[in-house]
């Protein structure tokens, strides 16, 4: 696509640990993601009977390592979600929410979903008082709930990502 456009792209994908939490992995360079994806990911995704999510027998601690070993920048997805939201990952797994919230620490970034801009006013409150960096838009999976970017004033990637780990990127 950047080769083809100018738009801007950043190599990533989003993997399930084997408990469905998500991690985005951003990379450097697009062999990076690959290799990634070959070597660590391709081989242990799970079947799955619905949709093909990346689900995979690795934990959440595997997931944020390897992206590591092959330089990329790790991102837990969407922590805060409602109830009503994570209800689809696992109903019968009522300790999802705090499962999520204690892997904060571990990742680089964290990401919210667009589409919970309105329904959680006070996250900015909860991801600042944590200290750690904050994206969006990257996990929007259609066009209704993009609602919101992440904003970097670079065209290059490697300065995009460098400023997010910075805390110099804006949510627009």
């Amino acid at each position: 696509l950047a080769k083809k456009t100018k738009v801007f792209t950043i190599p990533s994908i989003e993997v399930t640990s084997k408990n469905n939490i998500d991690i985005l992995g951003y990379f450097y360079n697009t062999q990076d993601l690959i290799d990634f994806w070959r070597k660590e990911i391709k081989k242990r995704v799970r079947r799955n009977r619905f949709f093909n999510l990346n689900r995979t027998t690795l934990n959440v601690n595997g997931i944020i390592s390897r992206i590591r070993e092959y330089g990329g920048v790790s991102a837990l997805t969407h922590p805060f979600l409602p109830k009503i939201f994570i209800v689809f990952k696992n109903p019968k797994d009522s300790s999802f929410l705090l499962t999520r919230k204690k892997f904060i620490n571990k990742v680089d970034i964290v990401e919210f979903h667009p589409h919970m801009i309105d329904y959680f006013s006070n996250f900015q409150d909860r991801i600042t008082r944590l200290k750690k960096p904050m994206i969006t838009g990257s996990d929007s999976h259609n066009v209704s709930t993009f609602k919101a970017f992440t904003g970097v004033r670079t065209f290059d990637r490697d300065e995009f990502l460098e400023a997010i780990l910075k805390k110099k990127n804006i949510i627009l």
